[in-house]
């Protein structure tokens, strides 16, 4: 969506890097009609906020370390997800479906909107397709194949550098594999005679996949190391206790989740210092 002359808030950031703020993403949010901070996405400061507690954690607690660093995976993994932080994440609600079809959907009052052209994109992609794929041992062959093929990111020693290596990393996925194709692709999976949309799917952008998950395997082993080595990480810890780490990763003051309007205070001033 437009912000400021751009047509993307990603390209507002790469005109000028110091559009990064929580207070900008929520202005940007705001201009585009969305009202509720429920609705407000903030990953690359979740990003920001992960980092910098990992960086803490490095020398003086592996297994806060551990948990951060398995917890972080998600986010990371979003954003190698072209369908995340896009306004066409579950199908482009401008237009109707190249096949007129009823609508699985209901909304808060049960009711069924009309459907839109890749409705139901976003589960059919991430959770249908890709479970697919990993059953029938095609998703990491393809994964592995392209991780020679991704970028080998530059040293990132701050969560500002980590949330700006998302925002690149958003903005490459969609140059691999765009939402819109990602919607053609699934629409054409309703055609007479497809391939059931799972499979149909991968058929059509099965390798486009693996490359963008790869991008994100790539960023997340390098913020992962980055972290380690900018907090002094420096002995190996042994196995750790599983259940210190569900401990922790079970409480929710842990790397503490907040709306956009906290991120900023909470990455100055974790609520999680012990």
């Amino acid at each position: 969506m437009p912000w400021r002359g751009h047509q993307t808030f990603i390209e507002a950031w790469r005109s000028d890097s110091g559009v990064l703020t929580a207070e900008n993403v929520k202005q940007y949010f705001l201009d585009n009609g969305t009202k509720s901070v429920l609705e407000m996405g903030l990953l690359p400061f979740r990003v920001w906020q992960f980092f910098e507690r990992m960086k803490a954690f490095a020398a003086a607690d592996p297994a806060r370390f551990l948990a951060a660093a398995g917890t972080f995976a998600h986010f990371v993994g979003d954003a190698s997800q072209p369908l995340h932080g896009s306004h066409l994440s579950d199908g482009d609600k401008a237009k109707a479906p190249d096949i007129p079809r009823l609508s699985d959907h209901k909304d808060k009052n049960g009711n069924r909107p009309p459907a839109h052209r890749g409705e139901g994109v976003h589960s059919a992609f991430e959770t249908g397709m890709i479970s697919w794929a990993a059953n029938h041992g095609l998703l990491f062959d393809q994964i592995r194949a392209k991780l020679d093929s991704t970028v080998d990111w530059p040293a990132i020693t701050t969560g500002k550098q980590a949330a700006e290596a998302t925002m690149a990393l958003i903005e490459k996925v969609r140059s691999h594999l765009s939402p819109t194709v990602i919607i053609d692709a699934y629409e054409d999976t309703f055609r007479p005679g497809s391939p059931p949309h799972s499979k149909a799917l991968w058929q059509a952008i099965g390798p486009e996949t693996g490359l963008v998950m790869a991008e994100g395997v790539k960023l997340l082993a390098t913020l992962w190391e980055q972290a380690w080595l900018a907090g002094g990480g420096n002995a190996n810890p042994g196995r750790l206790d599983t259940g210190i780490l569900r401990s922790l990763y079970e409480n929710q003051n842990f790397v503490k989740s907040v709306f956009i309007d906290e991120i900023m205070h909470e990455i100055a001033h974790p609520s999680d210092n012990h």
